[in-house]
């Protein structure tokens, strides 16, 4: 744990009427982490853009590293914000702004400041020695973003601080909340960062004294057109999802499809893979053997995934599982030989997973290609609107998130792009269900609901 240390004070003295009175103990003392997030209106970004132009005046030595996810962004929101703080509080004689590149400097003591976009990963990785680093829109980034960002964070000159701010409109999936929150406690740290020296901050519209609160409450109304879960989380800063308005899947129905369904000792379970290396990703499938009768089945059972070896992946499904035969399917890429981290040269995914299972050639069903995303589609919908007795176990967390999430990707020129990135819309275990149902229904759909061309 960091050392507790009171901010030094040289010649500096914030006006506390300058800062809102929910802020003041950001103000008190160094923290490794600092988490500001809430609603909209908080001035949350205003707050931690004054807390950082005043440690720029004071520490001997500060290298500040502020980012957003995409480069375009930062113009007109950080940078923007620093400059006009530095009006608010009367410090332009204290600070230079590069209006070409968005970095500034501390004419006291040549303390500098940067803006890098998480878009250029290699830009990011090259970030030499930070002090301070603050992300805006924190939620738009990846683990991996902040998995790299935080590794950078390491200079033996001073203190480190990492900042990072957002609103609560986020996935109840997404890594922010399953990595700094507990999950029962929804607004508290999780107790890894509660034992790293960690600051938590939630505000809202009300914790700012420096608007109009009813006018900007009218303007929150009106923004959010009725949506009750924005509004929660725009005006009260509570947890929130954004709704899916170009669904992918659009015949998933979780009250229809998603209910506790048991463990058939007596069938078999099919494997679906997905190779992403972080992470790679299985689903577990028990199906009936008659096909589209009233009393068949398809019932996706369990979900793993795991950053480990391909061995050990295995090695987890067979202890969870003991006793059942496996047949295996999955993303066509599995067939690829002598990939880095595979056991020679001959080796593909999938005679790994034959080797480490100890499955015969009978129970390896990859699919030779993969689906197109316009085809794949149409399966998935008419699975899911015609068949009978398709249902997820609720245990299948990430993949009924997925399900409510699966979006078109409104950049695409193919209407039926399916929208992915490394974050929210991993689609890892989508991708997994997508393969099963190619392998197994593709020509019964075809046959039956003209599913596929």
């Amino acid at each position: 744990m960091m050392t507790k240390t009171k901010l030094p004070n040289k010649k500096l003295a914030i006006p506390k009427k300058k800062i809102a009175p929910k802020f003041r103990d950001a103000f008190i003392r160094f923290y490794r982490y600092m988490i500001f997030f809430g609603g909209r209106g908080g001035s949350k970004s205003t707050h931690i853009a004054i807390l950082l132009l005043s440690r720029m005046m004071t520490d001997e030595y500060m290298y500040l590293v502020y980012c957003r996810k995409w480069s375009a962004h930062i113009k007109d929101s950080q940078f923007k914000i620093f400059q006009d703080c530095v009006k608010m509080m009367g410090w332009q004689d204290e600070f230079k702004f590069n209006q070409s590149d968005y970095s500034f400097v501390c004419l006291r003591n040549g303390n500098r400041a940067v803006a890098k976009g998480l878009d250029d990963n290699q830009k990011t990785k090259s970030i030499a020695e930070p002090t301070h680093i603050w992300v805006e829109e924190a939620d738009q980034m990846t683990f991996d973003d902040f998995d790299t960002l935080n590794k950078a964070l390491r200079s033996l000159k001073t203190q480190n601080s990492f900042i990072l701010s957002f609103n609560t409109f986020i996935n109840e999936l997404h890594w922010i909340r399953t990595t700094i929150f507990d999950k029962e406690q929804q607004y508290e740290l999780s107790e890894q960062f509660r034992n790293m020296d960690t600051y938590l901050n939630h505000s809202t519209y009300l914790d700012n004294p420096f608007i109009n609160q009813e006018e900007y409450l009218q303007t929150l109304l009106m923004d959010n057109g009725g949506n009750e879960s924005k509004i929660a989380s725009d005006r009260y800063g509570l947890w929130g999802q954004m709704p899916n308005e170009n669904p992918w899947l659009y015949a998933f129905d979780k009250e229809k499809h998603v209910r506790v369904i048991p463990f058939i000792p007596s069938y078999p379970i099919y494997l679906s893979f997905d190779f992403n290396k972080n992470p790679m990703t299985v689903k577990m499938f028990q199906m009936s053997p008659q096909k589209g009768l009233y009393d068949s089945f398809v019932h996706m059972i369990d979900e793993m995934e795991g950053t480990v070896v391909l061995r050990e992946f295995c090695e987890r499904i067979k202890a969870k599982y003991p006793f059942s035969p496996f047949f295996v399917t999955g993303d066509s890429s599995g067939q690829k030989k002598g990939e880095v981290g595979y056991e020679s040269k001959h080796d593909s995914a999938y005679s790994m997973i034959k080797k480490h299972l100890g499955l015969s050639d009978k129970q390896m069903n990859p699919n030779g290609y993969n689906l197109t995303y316009e085809n794949s589609r149409i399966l998935m919908n008419q699975m899911f609107y015609n068949y009978p007795n398709l249902y997820i176990h609720p245990q299948c967390k990430v993949t009924i998130n997925e399900c409510e999430i699966a979006t078109v990707d409104e950049k695409s020129m193919n209407v039926h792009e399916l929208k992915k990135d490394r974050g929210t819309y991993a689609m890892d275990h989508f991708d997994n269900m997508r393969y099963f149902f190619q392998k197994y229904f593709q020509e019964f759909a075809r046959s039956n609901y003209h599913a596929t061309k």
